[in-house]
Parts: structure tokens; sequence; C-alpha cells
């Protein structure tokens, strides 16, 4: 008989002593990694302090793993991109942040689990390539 363990976003919320929360929605994801993905593509042409290709192509592909999830579950996506003009690599690293944790949130779902434990991995990376490159300012 298999053991019943607690799944990593129940663990955390234990640790933490936080009350368990609502994951950010799919939208809200999609949303802030369109524009992360924008000011990141805008900063490369527009700076001699260009972005790594292979982070904007990350983000590129973590913005298409979303919309695929999205169409599998019938949720809508953000079309158009807005506020690039007042952010930031902080504001990057932020929602770098507020990403990960919705997807280890979404690690236990049975069919897509999988799919966010890989996209979880990817934005710790990408969380350490920001701090980096917000140090070689």
């Amino acid at each position: 008989m298999k053991p019943n363990f607690p799944d990593a976003a129940q663990v955390w919320q234990r640790v933490l002593s936080q009350e368990p929360t609502e994951p950010q929605s799919l939208q809200m994801l999609m949303r802030q990694l369109s524009l992360d993905l924008a000011y990141l593509k805008h900063r490369t042409k527009n700076s001699r302090n260009s972005i790594p290709e292979l982070l904007i192509r990350e983000y590129a592909e973590q913005l298409h793993a979303l919309k695929g999830i999205a169409l599998l579950t019938g949720s809508s996506f953000p079309r158009e991109v807005t506020g690039i003009a007042d952010h930031s690599l902080q504001r990057c690293y932020d929602h770098g942040l507020l990403r990960l944790g919705a997807y280890q949130l979404r690690t236990s779902d049975p069919v897509y689990g999988p799919v966010f434990r890989c996209l979880a991995r990817q934005t710790e990376q990408h969380c350490l390539r920001i701090t980096q490159l917000l140090g070689n300012r």
C-alpha cells in the first residue's frame, strides 16, 4: 500500500505557517510572463546590456506551455501586452518568484503536475539569471 504523503504546497504552507491560498490564475501568470518577455526583448534591442538569448527563448517556451494548458482547460489568455515602459529587471524577478510559487502549488495536479514541476525548475533558473544580470549593472 502506497503511503499518503502531503504534496509540496501543503508542506510549505505548514512550514511557513501560511493559510492555503488560491493559486494565481493562468491568465495572470500568462499576462506577467508576456510582459516580462516583451520587456526583455525590448531591453535587448535598446540597450548595450543585452539579455541572454537563451533566457528570452525559455520565457517564450514557458508562455507557449501556459497557453497550451489554457487551451486544453478551456481558459482564455491575454492577447495584448501593455506597460513595458515602467517595467524593470527587478519586476521580472518579482514576477518570477510569484510564478515559481504558483507553479509549485500546482505540481500536485493529476494532469498537468509534471508540466508545472518542469516550469518551476526552469523559473528557479530564470530568477538566478536575473539576479546575476542585476548584479552586473
